[in-house]
């Protein structure tokens, strides 16, 4: 039985990092504020929050691989690497 999907802000959304270093903005991918993160580590926990889309993308496409609906394993898999280094402040070259 599939539920009901809500729409969230669509992503990417970016992290900004006030410069005096006392809160981060997270930023939809056209420009409004989603949040403000002001625990620290504060980049570290912006980059995790900014990368929920993604992150959230790279999953459906490992059910989506699972179940055989048109998307190798090997591409999920690659997606959720390069949301996990963007999760972690990271970015990846090539997989």
């Amino acid at each position: 039985m599939k539920t009901k999907t809500k729409k969230h802000s669509r992503g990417p959304w970016a992290v900004g990092i006030e410069t005096d270093d006392h809160e981060a903005q997270i930023i939809s991918a056209d420009g409004q504020h989603l949040a403000t993160v002001e625990q620290y580590p504060l980049e570290a926990n912006a980059h995790l929050i900014a990368s929920a889309p993604e992150m959230l993308e790279a999953l459906n496409q490992v059910e989506r691989a699972w179940v055989g609906d048109g998307i190798e394993m090997s591409a999920a898999v690659d997606s959720c690497l390069l949301a996990i280094a963007h999760a972690e402040g990271r970015e990846l070259g090539c997989i």
